[in-house]
């Protein structure tokens, strides 16, 4: 039986383009342009990965909610967006207002 998304992790998603949202939820990160896949299997939430729509999946990780895939994608890009380096400055970040809106 497939797992129900909540209405709070349907608000996440507004961060993304979403391609496809059923069984597996596809997203295109508007942000890096990045594309993502979540395959849902019971309680497990599996997260792939590419870097442009011709690119092949690859297995990124696996969480226990869609809310930590979508947490994780967003600290993804913000290093992506940083040059590849992790933030130093103070101000707050999506992440930040993610974890702060959904506690």
């Amino acid at each position: 039986m497939r797992q129900m998304f909540t209405e709070k992790d349907l608000q996440s998603l507004r961060y993304f383009e979403v391609m496809s949202l059923s069984e597996t939820i596809e997203l295109l990160s508007r942000n890096t342009l990045h594309c993502w896949k979540i395959y849902v299997k019971g309680n497990i939430y599996e997260l792939y990965h590419k870097h442009s729509i011709f690119d092949d999946y690859h297995h990124q990780t696996d969480f226990g909610s869609l809310f930590d895939c979508i947490l994780d994608i967003v600290l993804h890009d913000e290093y992506q967006l940083n040059g590849r380096c992790t933030p130093k400055n103070n101000t707050q970040s999506y992440f930040d207002e993610l974890l702060d809106k959904f506690k």
